[in-house]
């Protein structure tokens, strides 16, 4: 299936010219080429050597910079990203047959991910070069595994399978090729973030204005690349591509909930050559009243007869039915539509068809296919597809057909994936050109003969796909018309209708194309297929069809809005400005935020509902404010650092009934919702409004259900008396100001110093470190009188790594560390940290492997034993109550021993910090605004007295605990549930670290036993096992395919504790929790087969740092 997405263009561009000559000195000075050149060099080399050499590689690189600015209904928010990734392509075998053979794409991506292959990311700063060393090795090595395995199904299928049609090589020759253009410069890989904001707020602020609105966005998107390739036959490209496009789009909800969009665009080379700012407010202005129209106009029934395509609709039409079946490749499988009409008539003979991506500008419009060479390194070149109505050429790869053995520079791909044939300017014309006026008379003419009352206009479209045959698919196409006119025969006035979906067979529709116009129009965007998503452009006149065929577009399960739009309140333009004073804004901000909140709040509990229906008796907005930062570096490069804008998202709770028998079947049904990153009172009312229509609808249906469900099962008795929610008195507790947050600044230094370390580590690869920040502003107000505002922030810290262990064992192993304040950013103890890591690395490089079944005793250190807290006691001490299900095991084993009688378990809601690091399960106040019991014992001496409650009670559980939890990850969702705070795990008769040793070893003495083991776990580390020496107590590290971990029957037979503790801050259920626990505690038994690792194959290309 391919997909084009935009819409038409219809502005005059002048030439950028920013291609420079070849420059010796800037190339032989790049860096980035050099060691691309020296790389495909040794690896190829290297790989010659194996018994399965490849005949060709190639290696591409792509530094790609987006700056996205975009407005909301007057409310303008910017992001921008930049990254450098490196993909290499080996082939094996022969040109004749080799693994790409039945299989286009190299990356080994499969199912959803087939179209979106990666390849590696390389540093944009810093120490560049041993960073891309290693991770071009990396890639080198993954993808020579996967042409391994391709290729023998390759030669397989080849012997024993039916799919052999075609009989052309695998792969063609191509001239070798040399092109360098010099790096642009520093002013133009940049956008005025300002100037734009403002432009496009300007746009979106008359979709505002527009009552019936549901959408209104513009925005600009600018990209800058610079694009490297280099292959084993000698070829060296390095080019240029800078390309800005804006777009403005705007839907509506017609009375019967049909969403009508509508969409506008521009493309340019320069910044400098867009419209005026007046020219897209006119345009925004039109589209409102096209959109108005578009709502009250009548659905279409399914029709077939003649139609008129504009060139935008037939540009789109054009590239599905026809421009994909042109693709070289699809002509080895699947519906292979055209691969033997070569020298047949297919249109009239005055039509022609190419394909030209030197083309930059054709009829003062920019082409979004513009290339100098593909991504194969073949120059590009126009490609006559179809000359005076009759097929001669297809869009070739270097993968060639019967016929057609040479590349004519169309192999094309984005990202990580492998080139295939691809569209690039698709570009109709016609030697007998015909007025619009003529065009609709042979419309109205062909209409009367066919008995039709009238025939089809088709003026816009907003995309389209085709299946080519391929997998089975059928061979058809489906297009998307978004205004289509009936043309009636009898002189009435052209009538807009709605909801149409243009469908058919590819030889049928084009067998009925009979004439084109008289002006070309453009029709710009980006098409997905195999290679990813690639930019295209097509361009035509206007079409006549003599019969096409359409559907009436499938029903979308939405109603009308009960209540209209809320009044706006700021209806000026908002102009982009710095801001000053931090504190102040925020202060306006949480007022702003309450005061949408409270105004939709109470419109909502008022006045939504239909007639005869009961309203909302609880309703409850949440809105999280949340900015992330993340910095990822190699060996002393920054491979990313990207401060993402702030993502507001929102949470609403809407219920029917009363606390004792509510409408949702379970606990926790929220409905997400995005309001702009900017704070905006009336963005904020409208998208509250809209959902909370959306969760009214969707709580009567399940009222509905509920009430069904329970009349066919009924409660048990012990749950009858059992209210489904608690209800909670108005409380108001607003933080002003987050204390400590994490600060962005340090974190790239930092990063970059980290993952320099492991250069002194030539022996480990897949080195890296990651930083990961969140800082949040959780809001909440409900018709309880419940008004809350929280900050909450953490930072996550990871080093990466692998080794080759001596023994030919493979390992990955991971360094973790969570911070919940600035202050805990300790530069220095990070540093000894990632040495420690490197360290026990080469001491893992050098253990022994073991083959051993065991049955004894097993001392965990570390955080093994608070991890194993979180995993199996939390399940156990959280109550739960849903409808199917009915109250969780805890209710059941309330009062029961649960774990061994040395040990309880305590919530300390006293805790903010221990030993200086700081706890992120520690709230003062819950989301319900309770403050947590300072000591709450969940467990003591084994016995399970109390569990844990938010506002869900259940079986021996009425009262909660204050413990109605803000999720700590708003991004990904947002809302409240019941997870513990800050636990405690403390034993009856805790020792030392020595002393627990020796405990240790004299129960494994008393068993009978030689030798035990010792699953050690340091805080931030992950678990490594040691064979210990009971008589003597020595320690050696050992290898094992799965080292034990503890269990839930664990914790009932504990042997002893130690008095030393870890804390682990981690993440359950989205909510942050902190377990301080013992940092060693004896199990008195573990059966366990512990198994010798399995010795993986030499790498094939030594690592070229360790070399």
């Amino acid at each position: 299936m391919f997909n084009l997405k935009a819409n038409k263009i219809g502005i005059a561009i002048l030439s950028l010219g920013m291609t420079l000559q070849v420059s010796a000195q800037g190339k032989g000075s790049d860096s980035l080429l050099t060691t691309l050149k020296q790389e495909l060099k040794y690896s190829m080399e290297s790989l010659s050597k194996q018994k399965t050499a490849p005949y060709f590689m190639s290696l591409r690189l792509q530094d790609s910079k987006m700056v996205v600015v975009q407005s909301n209904l007057g409310v303008a928010s910017a992001d921008s990203s930049r990254q450098r990734m490196v993909t290499p392509q080996i082939r094996l075998g022969s040109y004749e047959l080799d693994n790409f053979k039945y299989k286009n794409q190299g990356s080994g991506a499969t199912g959803q991910n087939a179209r979106n292959g990666q390849g590696v990311l390389i540093p944009l700063s810093g120490q560049v070069i041993p960073a891309m060393r290693q991770a071009i090795w990396k890639e080198t090595l993954r993808r020579y595994d996967v042409a391994l395995g391709n290729l023998e199904q390759a030669k397989s299928k080849t012997l024993t399978g039916q799919d052999n049609e075609d009989k052309a090589p695998c792969f063609s020759k191509a001239p070798v090729e040399s092109y360098y253009e010099e790096d642009l410069a520093e002013g133009q890989k940049h956008i005025d973030i300002n100037f734009w904001q403002d432009r496009l707020n300007k746009i979106t602020n008359v979709f505002k204005q527009y009552k019936n609105i549901e959408q209104g966005t513009a925005n600009i998107q600018f990209e800058v690349y610079r694009n490297y390739f280099v292959n084993t036959d000698g070829s060296e490209i390095v080019q240029n591509r800078r390309v800005a496009r804006v777009m403005i789009s705007a839907s509506v909800m017609a009375p019967d909930g049909m969403n009508c969009p509508l969409n506008q665009d521009y493309l340019s080379y320069t910044l400098e050559d867009f419209p005026s700012e007046a020219q897209m407010i006119a345009d925004a202005k039109n589209m409102v009243e096209r959109l108005e129209a578009l709502r009250n106009a009548p659905i279409a029934d399914p029709y077939t007869g003649p139609a008129i395509m504009s060139g935008p609709a037939s540009g789109v039409f054009f590239h599905e039915i026809f421009g994909h079946r042109l693709e070289g490749h699809r002509m080895k499988s699947g519906g292979q539509t055209f691969k033997k009409m070569i020298g047949q008539k297919l249109l009239p003979e005055t039509f022609n068809v190419f394909c030209d991506p030197t083309l930059q500008y054709y009829h003062g419009n920019a082409l979004n296919g513009y290339y100098k060479y593909d991504d194969e390194g073949v120059k590009a070149q126009r490609v006559m597809n179809v000359t005076n109505g009759v097929l001669t050429n297809f869009l070739m790869s270097r993968v060639p057909l019967e016929g057609f053995p040479q590349s004519n520079g169309h192999g094309r791909m984005v990202g990580g994936n492998d080139p295939v044939s691809r569209q690039s300017n698709l570009i109709v014309e016609t030697s007998k050109p015909y007025t619009d006026a003529q065009l609709r008379k042979m419309l109205i003419d062909e209409a009367k003969k066919q008995h039709k009352p009238y025939g089809y206009f088709f003026k816009t479209v907003t995309s389209g796909f085709t299946l080519t045959g391929e997998g089975g698919s059928l061979n058809s196409f489906n297009v998307t018309p978004i205004e289509v006119y009936r043309v009636y025969v009898d002189g009435r006035k052209d009538e807009l209708v709605r909801g149409v979906d243009m469908i058919g067979t590819p030889l049928s529709m084009f067998s009925n194309i009979a004439a084109a116009g008289n002006s070309i129009s453009t029709f710009t965007g980006v098409c997905g297929a195999e290679s990813g998503w690639v930019p295209v452009s097509a361009s035509s006149p206007m079409i006549f069809v003599s019969k096409i065929e359409t559907q009436r577009r499938q029903k979308e399960d939405q109603q009308a809005r009960i209540l209209p739009a809320p009044e706006l309140k700021n209806t000026e333009v908002k102009v982009a400005e710095p801001t000053t004073d931090v504190k102040a804004k925020r202060a306006a901000d949480d007022k702003t935020i309450f005061a949408a909140m409270a105004d939709e709040l109470q419109r909502t509990q008022q006045k939504l509902f239909y007639p005869n229906y009961p309203k909302a008796f609880y309703v409850d907005y949440n809105m999280a404010r949340s900015q992330e930062f993340e910095v990822m570096a190699s060996l002393g490069g920054i491979v990313k650092a990207q401060k993402n804008p702030v993502i507001a998202m929102g949470g609403i709770s809407l219920k029917l009934g009363d606390y004792q028998n509510t409408s949702d079947m379970k606990p926790g049904q929220f409905a997400n919702l995005y309001f702009s990153s900017e704070v905006d009172y009336d963005n904020i009312r409208r998208e509250l409004w809209k959902a909370s229509d959306m969760m009214y609808k969707y709580s009567l249906n399940s009222q509905a259900y509920k009430q069904n469900y329970m009349q066919n099962n009924p409660r048990p008795e012990e749950e009858k008396g059992i209210p489904d929610m608690l209800a909670m008195k108005p409380n108001v507790n607003v933080d002003a100001q987050p204390k400590d947050p994490i600060s962005y600044q340090k974190l790239e230094n930092l990063a970059q110093k980290l993952s320099a370390i492991f250069l002194k580590y030539p022996a480990l690869y897949n080195t890296y470190v990651n930083i990961h920040c969140k800082n949040s502003d959780i809001y909440r107000l409900n018709t309880e009188g419940i008004k809350q505002k929280a900050c909450n922030g953490y930072a996550e810290i990871s080093a990466h790594a692998n080794v080759r262990t001596s023994s030919g064992s493979t390992l990955n192993d991971r360094y973790y560390r969570m911070v919940t304040s600035d202050k805990e950013l300790d530069e220095a103890a990070l540093i000894a940290d990632i040495e420690k890591f490197a360290e026990r690395l080469m001491e893992v490089k050098q253990a022994t492997p073991l083959n051993d079944f065991y049955i004894g005793p097993m001392l965990f250190e570390g955080d093994a034993v608070a991890k194993a807290v979180a995993n199996y006691i939390y399940p156990i001490i959280v109550s739960y109550r849903s409808v199917q299900e009915n109250s969780s095991m805890g209710s059941l084993v309330w009062g029961k021993c649960i774990i061994d009688k040395k040990l309880s378990l305590t919530q300390r809601g006293d805790l903010a910090n221990y030993k200086g690091m700081g706890l992120l399960g520690y709230y003062q106040n819950d989301a319900d605004g309770l403050k947590p019991q300072a000591n709450l014992p969940i467990i003591k001496n084994g016995i399970l007295e109390h569990l844990i409650c938010g506002r869900t009670p259940s079986i021996n559980c009425m009262e909660t605990t204050a413990n109605d939890r803000f999720y700590t990850d708003p991004t990904n969702v947002i809302g409240t549930d019941a997870v513990p705070g800050v636990v405690a795990l403390t034993g009856t008769g805790s020792m030392s670290m020595n002393k627990i040793k020796q405990a240790f070893l004299k129960e494994a003495k008393a068993q009978g036993l030689s030798t035990a083991y010792i699953v050690r776990e340091p805080a931030g580390f992950s678990s490594c096992l040691y064979k210990v020496d009971v008589k003597t107590g020595a320690e050696q590290m050992v290898l094992v395919q799965d080292i034990p971990q503890l269990g839930k029957s664990d914790f009932m037979h504990i042997l002893g504790t130690s008095s030393d503790e870890n804390v682990l801050n981690t993440v359950r259920k989205a909510v942050g929790t902190t377990v301080i626990a013992p940092r060693a505690m004896i199990v008195e038994s573990i059966e366990k087969y512990l198994k010798k690792p399995k010795t993986d194959k030499p790498f094939p290309v030594e690592n070229p740092l360790e070399k």
